[in-house]
């Protein structure tokens, strides 16, 4: 019965191996395909705000002003003579 059991284990684990390592190589390229494709998209984004206008608000004083490009602007409201900018700003990495 020993030897049925060590019989049978013996291919059993090889066969869960070969199995992990097979999968292990597959999730690997799909993780750096999915890498790759954010390392493209991140310089695709940068390369768009570079090109993109400025959209320069001044103020009644001609003094103040306020630049932004329009797709980091989220929303504008104003009230009275207030204006609340809504915008992303951009993260120093």
């Amino acid at each position: 019965m020993l030897y049925a059991l060590a019989s049978a284990i013996i291919p059993v684990m090889g066969i869960t191996l070969l199995r992990q390592n097979y999968l292990l190589k597959q999730h690997q390229n799909h993780a750096a395909a999915i890498n790759q494709d954010i390392k493209n998209n991140k310089d695709q984004q940068e390369k768009i705000e570079i090109a993109s206008p400025i959209l320069k608000f001044i103020a009644e004083n001609n003094k103040d002003y306020f630049e932004i490009t329009p797709a980091s602007l989220i929303s504008i409201s104003s009230q009275d003579n207030y204006v609340e900018f809504i915008f992303r700003r951009k993260k120093n990495s």
